[in-house]
């Protein structure tokens, strides 16, 4: 509960990069691997604090828990999309927020 009254506090550009984060990790822990995961691919909505993904021609599913590596292959693409650290620290910290999984390893292959 206390990381989601931290991103509430951001400034709008960067609770949008938090909501990017957020709908990432919702993605991978249901399974989905995105394939091509860039900032244009998402479309925010702040006033309903949600990133919805408007691209899922490359999106795949497996039926079982992602692997590190899968998940931060799909990092690694979004952010290299990502205009600025502080913005990337704000997907970060949604995802980390949002994710069921234990995600520290993702982050160390980024």
């Amino acid at each position: 509960a206390s990381a989601a009254v931290e991103l509430e506090s951001l400034s709008p550009p960067l609770l949008g990069a938090a909501l990017i984060g957020e709908s990432m990790a919702d993605m991978h822990d249901r399974g989905f691997v995105h394939g091509d995961a860039h900032t244009k691919n998402f479309i925010i909505q702040i006033e309903n604090r949600a990133a919805f993904n408007v691209d899922v021609d490359s999106m795949g599913h497996v039926e079982r828990p992602l692997t590190d590596r899968e998940r931060a292959g799909d990092l690694g693409v979004l952010k290299a999309s990502i205009a600025t650290f502080e913005m990337w620290e704000a997907v970060e910290a949604g995802y980390r927020a949002a994710s069921a999984a234990d995600v520290s390893g993702v982050f160390r292959l980024l």
